[in-house]
Parts: C-alpha cells; structure tokens; sequence
C-alpha cells in the first residue's frame, strides 16, 4: 500500500516467510521501466522522500530469498494537491449536481431538493425532512492528506444534523456536523469502530442559523486535522491516523451524503448547501481563507 503524507510516500507491504531482504522500486509510469530505490532492506515499509508535487509515482516491491522474486502489483500514489470532486449546485433543474472537477462523481438529489439562489450561483436547498444529497459509491476511496470545504446557510440548529457524511454505517464513516448534540459545537469526525473510537476535531460553538453564509473546511494531513469557519482555525488535533482511505476497503463507502447521516435517528439537515469541494491533499491555511473570501 502506497499512502502520501505531506511531501513523502510511505510504502508497506506484506513479509514473504523465506525473504532475507526486498528491493523496492518506482516509476512515474504504470508498468514501468522502474528504477531500484534501495536494495535488499530487511523492513517491510520504506518512505520515498524524493518525490515532486503534483506527479504520480508507481511502486512495485520484490523479495530476495536469496534469488529475486517477481515484483508485487503495482501501488500508484499522487504527490501534492488537487481538485477531487466539485459540486457548485449551479443547475436550475433536474435531479442531477454535477461535478465540476472532471472527474465523474456527480451527486443526485433523493426525496426532492429544490434549486435555489445560493452563495454564488444556485444551492441545494434541503427541507430538513428526508431530503439530501447521494453521491456514488467510493468517492472518497484513496483519499488520505484531503480537504474538504463547502458553504451553508442553515435554516435552523439541529443536534447531530451532518452537512456530509460519508461511510458503510454506523461504524466506519466520517462526518462534518453544524452541532454536536445538544449546544454542542462544529465537530468533525471520522472512525472505523464506531463512535466510541471517533478522532474528532470540535469548534468553539455551533453553525449559527442566522440568515447568513458560513464557510466550513476541513484539512487533514501528517496526523494533524484542523477544523475552520468562515476562514478562521476553530480547532485542531495533532494526533489523528485515520484517513478516509481506511473506510470501507481503501475507502470504497457506499454511504457518501449531503446533508443525512450514517445514524437514522439524527435529524436531516435544513438549509443551502452550495460549492462541496474535497480536495486531495490538504490546502494551507491561506488557502482555506482564500476560499472562504470568495466574492458572490
């Protein structure tokens, strides 16, 4: 398995019973030609260092028990930032939101959404009763360092109401909800054992309902999440493992919405939502700003 942390890729791989030592190598095409990084390491993981931002590296990783082995299937890691899905929820009609970013992972609005004026353009406006966003089966998969961004404008403060979730139940899921229980604040939570075992990153008060835009993101990369509203660092924890690509297998959920949850008894949320971004990678602080400052 291939996972990026900031500006390095950290390899592990399962031991063969007989190996004295594996070569492990990398291409920036699949298939190859590889070159050898290091030779005959007695270890099971190795983390590439020299790597450049914004390129996509492919590893592949053989034994030697003394002879070589054949190498292992290939695992393929991207370096750096960049656009994974974008909802602007700018149609006038129909039931389909489409992603802006290319890459195919267009929403459908469940249980009739309306279109609305949003923050620029049109938003999503949901009822708060039985109304959300479903957006296809493994949109987060291999996401690791990622951010996540959207602006809301509630229509009312409901405990435990998610502006997304996205898991397989009530055991593997990561949320972003506008109140954690009862006057509870912004929380962000992801888990893969329930919510016993939830790395979570709190605010300093709830969403407010208050008639007005509010930008939300998250960011996580190096173990460090760090939660903001409307810009502005609300919380931070330095010591979170779990990335979505531990959810589902290599973070294929089947469970990925706007604005329901992963428990049926939480409230629906009851508001606009409007430009869902989740980016692979995690945007600097500057740049969550920058998003939040955007011009309608």
């Amino acid at each position: 398995m291939a996972q990026v942390s900031g500006q390095q890729v950290t390899l592990t791989w399962w031991g063969s019973a007989y190996a004295t030592g594996y070569n492990v190598k990398r291409a920036t095409k699949s298939g190859g030609p590889y070159i050898t990084l290091v030779a005959g390491m007695p270890e099971t993981s190795y983390t590439d260092i020299d790597v450049a931002n914004g390129t996509t590296y492919y590893y592949v990783v053989s034994a030697l028990s003394p002879d070589e082995s054949a190498d292992s299937a290939e695992a393929a890691a991207t370096v750096g930032t960049w656009l994974w899905i974008y909802l602007p929820f700018d149609e006038k009609c129909g039931i389909t939101a489409s992603d802006a970013s290319g890459n195919g992972w267009d929403g459908t609005l469940i249980n009739g959404p309306t279109w609305a004026r949003g923050y620029i353009g049109n938003a999503v406006s949901l009822n708060g009763e039985g109304q959300y966003v479903s957006l296809p089966a493994g949109v987060i998969r291999d996401l690791q360092d990622f951010t996540m961004a959207t602006w809301v404008n509630l229509n009312t403060v409901r405990p435990w109401a998610r502006i997304v979730d996205f898991g397989m139940g009530t055991e593997r899921y990561m949320f972003l909800s506008s109140q954690a229980g009862n006057g509870g604040p912004v929380r962000f939570a992801i888990t893969t054992a329930g919510s016993r075992a939830e790395q979570r990153i709190s605010g300093q008060a709830a969403l407010s309902a208050d008639g007005r835009w509010h930008h939300i993101a998250v960011t996580l990369t190096g173990g460090v999440g760090i939660l903001y509203v409307d810009g502005v660092e609300v919380g931070q924890n330095g010591a979170m493992f779990l990335t979505p690509a531990m959810l589902g297998d290599m973070g294929y959920t089947t469970q990925n919405w706007i604005g329901r949850s992963q428990f049926s008894g939480d409230p629906y949320l009851n508001g606009l939502v409007d430009e869902c971004r989740i980016y692979s990678g995690a945007l600097s602080a500057e740049e969550v700003a920058a998003l939040a400052a955007a011009t309608p």
